[in-house]
């Protein structure tokens, strides 16, 4: 291998490695910002609305590396990136507009705002670059099991709690034998 082909082949490790942990990060507060959202709507609008230039920040940082290694026009690819993006700040600000007039409540929200972000992001990745793609899919997932603990941990928590309380009980009564 020539040393061009080595010095470009470790620019790109660097690249995606650093792509990949704000891509990372990105999903691991996501999870959060349904929780925030769902605690208070106000801390989750500033929340939701703050994941965006995170996201396309990454996302113009990855497009712009590969736009030089192909050669192609920094205006098209920054024009493309701001519609995107501004896009789901407008679909972000619609969630809060219903949500401010009561046409859907804190959970929905959040849930919605996770969805739309995932939805972006995954349409970012068929646009920009093939991570995005994936961590759309992982936030769009991650919706579906938000939803689900959501919706069953009413379940789930008594359950919980007589299993405890069964515990418990039994393990009393066989230390009381034992005595």
């Amino acid at each position: 291998m020539s040393q061009p082909e080595k010095t470009n082949e470790s620019s790109e490790r660097k690249h995606f490695g650093i792509t990949e942990a704000l891509l990372v990060l990105i999903f691991l507060i996501s999870a959060v910002g349904v929780a925030i959202t769902d605690m208070s709507p106000d801390w989750g609008y500033w929340f939701w609305l703050s994941i965006v230039p995170l996201l396309a920040a990454t996302s113009l940082y990855r497009s712009w590396k590969a736009s030089r290694d192909r050669s192609e026009s920094v205006f098209w690819i920054l024009r493309h990136q701001i519609f995107h993006w501004l896009g789901l700040l407008g679909s972000l600000e619609i969630i809060f507009l219903l949500y401010s007039t009561n046409r859907v409540n804190a959970p929905e929200a959040g849930l919605f705002s996770l969805l739309t972000v995932a939805l972006a992001t995954f349409l970012a990745g068929i646009h920009f670059h093939w991570h995005f793609t994936v961590l759309g899919i992982l936030l769009g997932l991650s919706t579906l099991l938000v939803a689900w603990v959501e919706a069953s941990i009413w379940i789930v928590i008594p359950v919980s709690v007589v299993v405890v309380a069964l515990v418990l009980f039994f393990s009393r009564r066989s230390k009381e034998k034992s005595i």
